[in-house]
This record gives structure tokens, C-alpha cells and sequence, in this order.
């Protein structure tokens, strides 16, 4: 009898598994350490882990401390690119949550929120067809007012920010874009001075746009350069290439706080005659 009952659960299992739509459409493809700049590390010198769950329709991708800590998981979906979907929570070393960003086609949408440590709400604001829009209440960390802005389809329509005293001060942009140190024409004149089109695709006639992603640090360094959409990896990795080498640039900053910010940005590549 007891035989029976063993075999019949090993019967029970095996068909769980391999009738459970989670488990038979995913499978770890990859684990990846990195450092505090997600520059990549070794197991045991690392300060993030990653793991990657593929899924029929896309991935899932999870990022941990060191310490086992959950940081985010995050669900990318589509066969060919895929992008962020749905709701990606954030949590902190000690597993408090200090954010909640909803995706759709991997831009923000909808309601976006942004703790402190302490668990008090930082602030709060929204998207609707990939462009900001509605309001955006930050606070101090005590829930006194900190600003208050409205946006209509990414324009700031007003805009006003308050002391701790809850007295009208000087308004500033909730968030600055990184910037080329010297400005846009200095940038383009580095891309000019440095760019080598790469002599075999000069020889087999490749041109286009190659569309990067890459982080701006606190610090102004460019790091985490990455292909969005590319043309050859010829054209790719010299784009990639020359990112890599530009001078620090002015950090992007958020509330007034320098901040790392990722930068995309084009370079296109035309062949004379």
C-alpha cells in the first residue's frame, strides 16, 4: 500500500510539472554578476546578480543584492525586442520598497511612485500614451509639500515649489537631463573628431543610424553603453566604441541631487558620394 501511494505521488508530480504552463515555458538562460556601476563581476566580488528567465513571449529579469535581496523583477516581453511590461516594484538592501514604476512598450505609463528609506512616500506621478501627464506631488521626507506640478501631454502647463515652512520659493525642474560638457555642438564636434567608419563597411556600402543606451554616473562618466537598435556589428561597435571614450559629462539630477541617469542617443553613419 505503501508503494502505491509513493508511485502515485511521483505520477501527481511529474504531471504538475510538466503541465504547468510556468515551469514548461521558462528556463534560467543566464546568471550575470556586477559591481555597485553594474560594470561586470566575479561571484563573491559582485554587488548585484542577475538572473535571466526566458519566457515564450519575451524574459524575465531579476536583479538581487549581494545579499539575496530582491532589487527588481521586471518582465519584458515581444519575440523580436523586447520591452518592459507591466508593474516593476523596487525594493532596497533591507527589503523595504522605495519605488513602484509602471511599464507599457517600455516607457512609463500610468502611476509612477518613489519612497524614502524611511518608508514615507517621496513622489508620486503620471503617464498616459507614453507621455507625462497630470500631476506630480513630491514631498519632504516629513509629508510636508515639497512641489507641485501639472503636465499636459509632456508639457509643464504650472509648476511651483515650497519650502519646508510650506512657503512658496524658487521653482526649479524636477529632473535635468545629463548634458555634453560644452553643450550639443561640442558633443557632435567629438562624435566628427572620432568616429573611424570602419574600412570594411566602407567596402561593403553599410550606413544608418545606431541607436545607444548608456548611464550617465553622479560622477559625469559614461558607462553601461549599450546597442538599442543597430545596423551591423561593424557600425555597432565602433558607435559603442567612441561612447565609451567621451569625457565625463554633466550629471543629470533629480530634485536638485545629481543622480545616475541613462542617456539615448543616436549616431548616424553616411557614406560621402
Amino acid at each position: 500500500m505503501r508503494k502505491s501511494y509513493l508511485i502515485t505521488a511521483i505520477i501527481t508530480m511529474l504531471c504538475f510539472i510538466l503541465l504547468s504552463p510556468g515551469l514548461k515555458s521558462q528556463e534560467i538562460q543566464d546568471t550575470t554578476f556586477y559591481d555597485e556601476l553594474y560594470n561586470e563581476a566575479t561571484r563573491g566580488n559582485h554587488y548585484y546578480m542577475q538572473v535571466k528567465t526566458m519566457a515564450d513571449d519575451g524574459f524575465i529579469l531579476r536583479t538581487y543584492y549581494a545579499n539575496g535581496q530582491l532589487k527588481t523583477e521586471q518582465i519584458f516581453k515581444g519575440s523580436d525586442t523586447p520591452l518592459l511590461e507591466g508593474t516593476t516594484v523596487t525594493y532596497s538592501e533591507d527589503g523595504k520598497i522605495i519605488g513602484t514604476n509602471n511599464y507599457r512598450k517600455g516607457s512609463y505609463e500610468g502611476e509612477q511612485k518613489s519612497y524614502y528609506d524611511s518608508g514615507s512616500l517621496y513622489y508620486v506621478e503620471n503617464y498616459m500614451d507614453q507621455k507625462q501627464h497630470g500631476e506630480r506631488i513630491v514631498y519632504y521626507k516629513d509629508g510636508s509639500l515639497k512641489r507641485k506640478e501639472t503636465f499636459e501631454n509632456d508639457k509643464l502647463v504650472y509648476g511651483n515649489c515650497y519650502s519646508i515652512e510650506g512657503k512658496d520659493t524658487t521653482y526649479y525642474p524636477f529632473y535635468e537631463h545629463p548634458t555634453f560638457k560644452g553643450g550639443e555642438q561640442r558633443r557632435i564636434r567629438y562624435l566628427i573628431n572620432n568616429i573611424n567608419y570602419p574600412r570594411k563597411a566602407r567596402e561593403m556600402n553599410i550606413s544608418g543610424i545606431v541607436y545607444l543606451t548608456f548611464l550617465v554616473r553622479v560622477n559625469g562618466k559614461v558607462t553601461d553603453v549599450e546597442v538599442l537598435r543597430g545596423v551591423h556589428p561593424l557600425l555597432d561597435e565602433e558607435a559603442i566604441r567612441v561612447v565609451k571614450k567621451m569625457p565625463p559629462w554633466k550629471p543629470g539630477k533629480q530634485d536638485g541631487k545629481p543622480m545616475n541617469t541613462r542617456f539615448n542617443m543616436p549616431i548616424k553613419f553616411t557614406l560621402a558620394g
